[in-house]
């Protein structure tokens, strides 16, 4: 219960963080407030912001992005992506793009989603059709992986991998906290 309600006030926290470091820079910049502002008042507004953004970084932190994490939601993305057909490749479980791009909605933004949606299928009048091709390259939960941070709170995932398809390959995910959960905010293939 704890840990939820720690979550649930951390959006308002972060909001407001964001709010802070984007325009006291903005204030600190303008002609007028630079005459008119003694050292003093600048030193209180610069570690005001410090502040702000130390609090901010250390709540992020706290929901951390484990390795199990990452490998759930790469093979669930991956499960979602590849849906079950029939002989004629007509998905089963979804009519239209809209519906499976909305089905990833606990894994991932929609614009992302349905990059990988209008990549892999066809819809018809008569329903929703996989394209017969190839998965894209993707995240091996059994390859070493290295993850950093970055200044806004995501966490790039990083692996290298090699397949006889796609030869040495690179794929970066780049994972989100929103909701109460991570999810993949971006993708890159290399």
């Amino acid at each position: 219960m704890y840990s939820f309600m720690k979550r649930k006030q951390l959006f308002p926290t972060i909001m407001a963080c964001v709010i802070v470091l984007v325009f006291i820079p903005f204030l600190n910049t303008s002609a007028n407030a630079n005459k008119n502002m003694s050292s003093n008042e600048h030193s209180i507004r610069e570690s005001t912001t410090t502040q702000k953004s130390n609090e901010m970084s250390r709540e992020i932190s706290d929901v951390e992005l484990t390795n199990d994490e990452v490998a759930r939601i790469a093979e669930q993305f991956m499960e979602k992506l590849v849906q079950e057909t029939d002989r004629q490749g007509k998905v089963v479980n979804f009519d239209t793009k809209q519906q499976l791009i909305q089905s990833f909605h606990t894994l991932t933004h929609t614009d992302v989603a349905k990059e990988y949606v209008d990549f892999y299928y066809k819809e018809y009048n008569n329903g929703l059709y996989i394209i017969p091709t190839e998965t894209p390259p993707w995240f091996q939960p059994s390859n070493a992986f290295q993850t950093k941070t970055l200044a806004n709170g995501n966490v790039q995932v990083v692996q290298h991998n090699q397949s006889d398809l796609y030869g040495d390959y690179t794929i970066a995910l780049q994972f989100g906290y929103e909701d109460n959960q991570w999810k993949i905010v971006n993708i890159q293939h290399k």
